[in-house]
């Protein structure tokens, strides 16, 4: 069996990690996610059409408009806007999510499926302080000089 191969991830996946041989521990549905992977029900085969680059677009978009939702958030902190600012901030973290859930989608995978791939992916978060040491300081793509 062949092992994850980027060494920036350093996820020690093996090809067996990725294919959801047993879904028998899959939720039933993917909990509050549930609603957004249904609205996207209707149109499916559009999105199973795209191209994968689409969802590496349509992601790098997404944190641009969630970028500008936090900008927009924290000058409204202590105005009348604020709590509509949050609102708009927040949407704009769930439509991260929607792509997402989305580029699972295009994975061939179905909602018991993606639940699954979930579960087993939160497992890793046993140790979040590796995790969180691993992304620590990184920078953006602006600040780099």
């Amino acid at each position: 069996m062949s092992a994850c191969s980027n060494p920036r991830c350093g996820c020690n996946a093996t090809a067996g990690d990725y294919v959801p041989l047993d879904i028998s521990e899959a939720a039933p549905v993917l909990g509050p996610l549930q609603p957004i992977w249904d609205a996207w029900l209707p149109i499916a085969r559009e999105i199973n059409a795209q191209p994968e680059s689409h969802f590496a677009a349509t992601l790098r978009y997404q944190l641009v408009e969630l970028d500008d939702a936090s900008e927009q958030y924290r000058q409204s902190v202590n105005s009348e806007a604020e709590d509509a600012c949050l609102a708009h901030y927040m949407d704009e973290v769930v439509d991260v999510i929607s792509v997402a859930l989305n580029w699972l989608r295009w994975l061939g995978l179905n909602d018991k499926e993606a639940a699954f791939v979930i579960r087993r992916r939160a497992k890793r978060y046993a140790d979040p302080m590796a995790i969180f040491a691993k992304y620590r300081g990184i920078l953006l793509p602006t600040e780099i000089t």
